[in-house]
């Protein structure tokens, strides 16, 4: 996959870096892992507001996996592209609504995990993630507890006061559609503005055997054809990821 096949041809506004940095709170299926920012509009980037929580996976990396891990997150090397791997947020999930949306998981292992970043000349960013199970059942736990879409949604549109740069404001917030992948799948795309700065994140989530995988575009001021655009990149990342999937076996 060429990246520059994805947000190289979107059409954009011009040079538009506001997206500098995407703290990000950890977890995968269903948008667990959401990325919950705000555009602080002095500084052009976005933050991420919210205090650790004890509940979180069980983290136990074995070599093995941890290159399962990177042969399955994007690696770019294109032109207007930059960036690489990063250290994996291994942090507890912010996005907890007891009653509501509070998956467990404590008692999952993760025994893989890794995380790309990218970013194209016009600030628009491209950031994949996988974490590899210990079993493919835990796997299947995990997508089973975070499965209520309406819960997610409800408690990201509860929680986004506390979790928001102050004067951030939720635009819109809707599941989009995917062509057959995985085992499990589910894509949202998340738009909010905040002192007149408009954002949207798109996000991919794909589970297959013992692993799970992200893949999240974000743009600051797109256009209309900018959406629509990048929604047709979101499908087609998906059928590459999950060709990529089955390849493992």
């Amino acid at each position: 996959m060429s990246p520059d096949d994805t947000f190289g041809a979107l059409p954009g506004r011009g040079p538009c870096p506001i997206v500098e940095d995407v703290p990000r709170a950890l977890s995968t299926l269903n948008g667990k892992r959401v990325l919950l920012v705000a555009a602080a509009a002095t500084t052009a980037s976005l933050i991420l507001v919210g205090a650790a929580l004890a509940e979180n996976y069980q983290y136990r990396f074995t070599k093995a996996d941890q290159a399962v891990a990177a042969r399955i997150v994007q690696h770019a090397v294109a032109k207007g592209w930059t960036g690489g791997a990063v250290k994996p947020d291994l942090t507890p999930d912010p996005l907890r609504c007891p009653g509501v949306y509070a998956p467990r998981e404590s008692d999952l292992v993760i025994t893989g995990s890794k995380e790309t970043d990218y970013t194209y000349n016009n600030g628009q960013e491209l950031d994949t993630y996988a974490d590899v199970f210990q079993t493919a059942a835990m796997m299947e736990r995990d997508v089973r507890r975070g499965s209520d879409t309406a819960a997610f949604f409800r408690c990201l549109r509860a929680k986004a006061p506390s979790l928001l740069a102050p004067g951030s404001k939720i635009i819109s917030l809707v599941q989009l559609s995917l062509p057959r992948v995985g085992t499990h799948s589910f894509a949202f795309r998340l738009v909010f503005e905040n002192k007149g700065s408009q954002i949207v994140i798109d996000s991919v989530n794909i589970a297959r055997g013992r692993i799970e995988v992200e893949i999240d575009q974000i743009a600051g001021q797109p256009t209309a054809k900018a959406l629509t655009d990048m929604q047709a990149v979101d499908r087609r990342l998906a059928s590459e990821l999950d060709s990529r999937l089955r390849a493992l076996g």
